[in-house]
């Protein structure tokens, strides 16, 4: 699988949705991401799938590792949502809305 993505672009798709009774908020979104991969040979696929237990990925490919980060040209979209499948962009201002203080850790 991860050899059909060198040199192509990617969709990571996550659905989001939130609901605070108290406020009457309730938001559904569906956030996608871009990936362009750039091409990449049978060799840095073999190093990367011994550098990891590919099997627990979808598509063999933890983006959020060291190596796997050679692996791509560029992301386009919610960098949270592909590495978390939680769009952070999104949820803080949900919060804010209900009332609860995001901390800034430096």
């Amino acid at each position: 699988m991860l050899g059909t993505l060198s040199g192509s672009i990617a969709d990571f798709v996550t659905g989001f949705c939130y609901i605070d009774n108290e406020r009457d908020i309730v938001s559904e979104d569906v956030v996608t991401t871009k990936i362009i991969f750039r091409e990449f040979t049978e060799g840095e696929i073999e190093n990367y799938a011994n550098s990891k237990d590919v099997t627990k990925y979808a598509a063999g490919l933890f983006i959020g590792g060291k190596y796997a980060h050679s692996l791509v040209n560029s992301i386009e979209g919610s960098l949270t949502g592909l590495l978390y499948s939680l769009p952070l962009e999104i949820l803080f201002p949900l919060l804010k809305r209900s009332g609860v203080e995001i901390p800034i850790n430096d």
